[in-house]
């Protein structure tokens, strides 16, 4: 047993007869090892690995048309994530959600939601995970049965989600994200070519690149775009 709730792991003798109308048994199925359980988001089901690896987010979803036409309040940025099955690290494109619905049992909850162009699997994260308290019971021929109970997850405020994100790969200094309260002042793509009246250049570019990055409210400088 997996109890968030008191923080602790637990082994459940086998003579314990689980109380169903406290534990909810989940759709869930084994794969070569990887288990697989089937949340709702947004009222769609997903197929995902329980990745208790991924602590940083609550789902990786694989969604080519949110990558390339990214809502109004989504958050655009570029990053890495390890594939659970390979253990590789890769460069990605994220649209991030700060907060959307899923259902595993009972009453909806909130949870965000990170959108990956070509992601090999869902992955349902340690944030949408740790909701719930889980009991798995695991035979010996390989089967398991996987029953969760909910509970009321402290809620977080996620790392960084209100700095924006700058990228100099093309010798520029352009935003790659949104700012994700709906401050429309500057837009994913922006090119910034000048702050506080010193224009962006070759010499400067990785001052101002430090600079903004380590302030989350740029109201204090004087930014023009292009």
């Amino acid at each position: 047993m997996i109890d968030f709730t008191s923080s602790k792991i637990n082994a459940i003798p086998d003579s314990v007869v689980i109380d169903t109308t406290e534990f909810v048994p989940i759709k869930c199925m084994l794969k070569r090892g990887v288990l697989f359980v089937y949340p709702k988001v947004n009222g769609v089901e997903y197929e995902c690995i329980f990745d208790t690896g991924n602590g940083n987010c609550g789902f990786l979803l694989k969604d080519e048309q949110r990558i390339e036409n990214p809502k109004e309040n989504d958050w655009v940025y570029e990053g890495s994530y390890g594939n659970t099955i390979g253990g590789l690290t890769e460069r990605q494109r994220f649209v991030r959600v700060p907060k959307e619905t899923f259902n595993l049992v009972g009453p909806d909850k909130e949870v965000d939601v990170s959108y990956v162009k070509d992601l090999p699997f869902h992955n349902m994260g340690l944030k949408a995970i740790s909701q719930y308290d889980w009991i798995f019971d695991w035979d010996r021929g390989g089967d398991v049965k996987v029953y969760a109970r909910p509970h009321e997850a402290e809620e977080k405020a996620p790392v960084d989600m209100f700095r924006y994100k700058l990228n100099t790969a093309d010798g520029t200094l352009k935003i790659l994200t949104r700012l994700i309260d709906g401050n429309e002042k500057f837009k994913v793509g922006d090119q910034i070519i000048s702050v506080n009246g010193e224009e962006i250049t070759e010499e400067n570019i990785c001052h101002y690149y430090d600079l903004l990055t380590e302030n989350k409210d740029w109201s204090g400088f004087e930014i023009r775009v292009k």
